[in-house]
């Protein structure tokens, strides 16, 4: 049978819904929606839902500015701090981070105002992550910084980490606007902040941030020189999701400098952690990373291996947008070995 005919036969055999006028046949003969129609649907289902998230996000940005206003006439630091500081993380997640910024640096100002150090120590996070994803754009086009979780904060005595993996590239801007570098500067100093505020646990997250903005800045001499700094505290932290992150950032940032063996061996102790972590996502990029190493080396074949299984774990995780890029390298090195063999030919000595 036809997937149309077991199709048409499945629908035939359920109950029809109350009030439905089809007939068995008439169901069997529907047509099957292609995959440009469904993938549509989804695309508008996606559109549909941002839009009420975004919605729903405005409306409680307006209710917190309203309370804090209350809080605030009426005397409620405490209060007026913790409605700022949640403006502050929903401007974060519309990506408005300049508004992020002024939220943050408000909360920060109460902060200090009622002595609260751990709140104090979150603020300098979260402006310092503002201010990068400001000079960088959309966290989602450029990276994630490491060691925040999903509201844009890492309390200093939690484990900051949550098996965060390096993004699929995070080059230097060839040309940064004179605003960016001054809101990247910003941002490093604002980690440092943090760094001298926290406990362990929040100074490894500094230390990577401050890293990350180093590599923004194309410095990177200094970004690995903060990531060795953080590399040896995760490890007396015995943490393995921090040590996996650091080892891949510095992996990439030796890649950047030339040192491709440091990159490779870095890459290599990056994947392993990710699959002893099972973290599907990290793993996929570690393959990936380690394909582009293959790659610039001319190790053509080890980068068309790393690239098929970077898109064989890409797909049982369902990483749509990381397979478009994994396809590319693969048609990338395919080519490449095909170029490599007919330059080969036309060396090759007559007999």
């Amino acid at each position: 049978a036809t997937i149309l005919e077991v199709f048409g036969a499945r629908r035939a055999a359920a109950p029809a819904p109350a009030g439905a006028t089809e007939s068995p046949a008439a169901l069997a003969a529907s047509p099957v929606p292609t995959a440009s129609k469904a993938q549509a649907r989804k695309a508008a289902t996606n559109r549909k839902t941002r839009s009420q998230n975004n919605n729903g996000a405005l409306k409680k940005l307006k209710d917190l500015e309203m309370l804090a206003k209350s809080c605030r006439r009426a005397g409620k630091l405490p209060e007026e701090a913790q409605a700022l500081y949640c403006r502050g993380v929903l401007f974060d997640n519309l990506e408005r981070y300049s508004r992020a910024i002024d939220a943050y640096e408000a909360y920060l100002r109460l902060c200090k105002q009622l002595n609260d150090i751990d709140g104090a120590t979150v603020a300098y996070n979260c402006c310092g992550v503002a201010y990068l994803n400001r000079a960088v754009g959309s966290a989602g086009a450029a990276f994630r910084a490491v060691g925040l979780r999903e509201d844009g904060a890492a309390p200093p005595d939690e484990d900051p980490v949550d098996a965060l993996c390096v993004s699929p590239h995070q080059p230097a801007d060839p040309v940064l606007e004179p605003a960016a570098i001054e809101d990247i500067n910003t941002a490093i100093a604002y980690h440092a902040k943090h760094f001298e505020a926290s406990g362990p646990h929040g100074q490894l997250v500094a230390l990577c941030n401050i890293g990350l903005c180093h590599s923004r800045l194309g410095d990177f001499t200094r970004a690995i020189a903060y990531a060795q700094q953080a590399l040896q505290l995760a490890i007396d932290l015995k943490s393995p999701e921090s040590q996996c992150v650091v080892v891949g950032n510095l992996a990439l940032a030796s890649g950047e400098l030339g040192d491709w063996d440091t990159a490779r061996a870095c890459m290599d102790k990056h994947l392993q952690l990710a699959r002893d972590l099972h973290n599907v996502q990290a793993e996929s990029l570690a393959c990936y990373h380690l394909g582009q190493i293959a790659n610039k080396h001319g190790n053509f074949e080890d980068a068309s291996r790393f690239f098929e299984e970077a898109r064989r774990i890409a797909t049982m995780a369902g990483e749509r947008g990381m397979l478009k890029l994994i396809n590319c390298s693969i048609g990338v090195a395919n080519g490449n070995m095909r170029m490599a063999e007919y330059m080969r030919q036309l060396v090759a000595p007559e007999y």
